[in-house]
């Protein structure tokens, strides 16, 4: 891209050169164009010709000396072709073309110059359509690369697995028992969600259950930004493993929350059908699921 500019490369090397790259050479002649496309819709006028920026590289003198010796052969054949009797030019020259504003001013023409089909037509009502087009293709590339210039920053893998944790993240599965003993950590990296699944909730503690809910801190201005919590699992199986007796019969903690609700009449779906089974045999278990085929 830079090349395609006139520049040179060495903008291309981390994530943070790309960025001020962007600002001075991308941004910069977007923010030129607009301003001369809104000109020319007012009144008409045009700037000048844009002209081909380019940079010279600092050579050393053998390379100098090389290429002055190049130019005195290219100057010697073009000597040559002069004396040459004229051929006629059936090509129609390219100056002849009218080039609509977009076409002609566009900063990037080189750049997709190389697309499957001709990026401009020369009417100037749809070629700018094309042209904001183009610039979001560009303006996404270079989000792209400001996503990944954290990853510049941070050098070993769990801060790396932090940070994606905390941004980018749309899923993360755990056990209660990871989100108990991390919960500290969690906060600390500011996690936020809407949505909390919990798979198994019936072999749960109960006390557990609530330990998920509370791996984000409360936002001072909207308060808690869980919505919404959805259980899953089967009060009629095995409910939590609790090994003291007295714990398990006298204080009831081998009830999950989940448990619970069923027993106060909370509004729940249940299943009613299965696909592990054949129905001779999901037959036997008729008595517990009902409606179960």
């Amino acid at each position: 891209f830079a090349k395609s500019l006139g520049l040179g490369d060495d903008a291309g090397y981390t994530c943070e050169t790309a960025a001020h790259f962007y600002l001075q050479y991308v941004l910069a002649r977007w923010e030129v164009f607009i301003s001369q496309w809104e000109k020319f819709k007012k009144d008409g006028t045009k700037p000048p010709k844009p002209q081909m920026q380019q940079v010279v590289e600092p050579e050393t003198k053998k390379a100098g000396e090389k290429a002055e010796s190049m130019e005195e052969e290219e100057e010697e054949e073009d000597e040559k072709e002069e004396e040459k009797p004229p051929v006629a030019d059936v090509v129609t020259s390219p100056s002849n073309v009218v080039l609509g504003f977009v076409e002609e001013y566009f900063p990037f023409s080189i750049f997709f110059s190389n697309a499957p089909k001709k990026v401009f037509t020369g009417n100037d009502d749809v070629d700018i359509e094309k042209a904001w087009g183009c610039w979001r293709h560009l303006k996404n590339l270079f989000l792209e690369l400001e996503e990944c210039r954290p990853f510049e920053i941070l050098r070993n893998y769990k801060d790396r697995g932090n940070y994606l944790i905390s941004k980018h993240a749309k899923v993360i599965a755990m056990t209660c028992t990871h989100a108990a003993i991390r919960r500290g950590e969690f906060v600390r990296l500011n996690m936020q969600y809407d949505n909390l699944i919990m798979e198994e909730s019936a072999q749960i503690l109960e006390i557990e259950t609530f330990i998920p809910m509370l791996l984000q801190e409360h936002d001072k201005e909207f308060g808690c930004r869980l919505k919404r919590v959805v259980l899953l699992g089967d009060h009629n199986q095995l409910p939590p493993i609790i090994k003291n007796m007295a714990f398990q019969k006298y204080s009831h903690m081998d009830q999950s929350l989940f448990s619970r609700f069923i027993r106060l009449g909370t509004p729940h779906i249940q299943l009613n059908a299965q696909g592990r089974s054949r129905g001779s045999i999901a037959k036997l278990w008729n008595w517990r699921y009902k409606e179960l085929g």
